[in-house]
């Protein structure tokens, strides 16, 4: 959720040629921030990265015959969904459209189908599993959860 103008694609570029630079990089650009909304970011930071990495490399798998995907799940009825939960990201499923806690084995069903055959033409994508949040968000909402409210 965090504004495309902040993510620092040509930053990305580099872990196709000197890891250790985006590593420090990405490191320093996260610290940045207040120190409160460090972890926040260096996580969206992190999964920004992960989908467009994904989205660089399918062309190459492709080519082997192999498909990349990532998923991005919202908030699941985990240990770690709770622990979610205590930090205040467990408000995120009142914005929802479904407005509850993903199942276990809803995100299990989702990356059971991306791992077989039928969706053969599936790549090089990311497949938003949120229960509606990300739609129901408004800026109005970020703002207020940035705030605590």
């Amino acid at each position: 959720m965090t504004p495309r103008l902040v993510i620092p694609k040509r930053i990305f570029r580099l872990a196709l040629t000197d890891r250790d630079r985006f590593t420090a990089k990405l490191a320093a650009g996260a610290s940045r921030a207040p120190k409160g909304m460090r972890p926040g970011l260096a996580y969206s930071l992190s999964k920004n990265f992960v989908i467009w990495y994904s989205q660089q490399i399918a062309a190459r798998f492709g080519a082997k015959g192999a498909r990349v995907l990532s998923v991005s799940p919202g908030s699941f009825d985990t240990a770690m969904g709770r622990l979610e939960e205590k930090s205040g990201s467990g408000k995120l499923t009142g914005y929802a459209a479904l407005k509850r806690y993903g199942r276990p084995e809803e995100i299990a069903e989702l990356l059971a189908f991306c791992a077989g055959d039928k969706p053969g033409y599936l790549t090089g994508v990311d497949i938003l599993c949120d229960g509606g949040t990300k739609a129901g968000l408004d800026l109005r909402g970020m703002i207020a959860m940035a705030r605590g409210d």
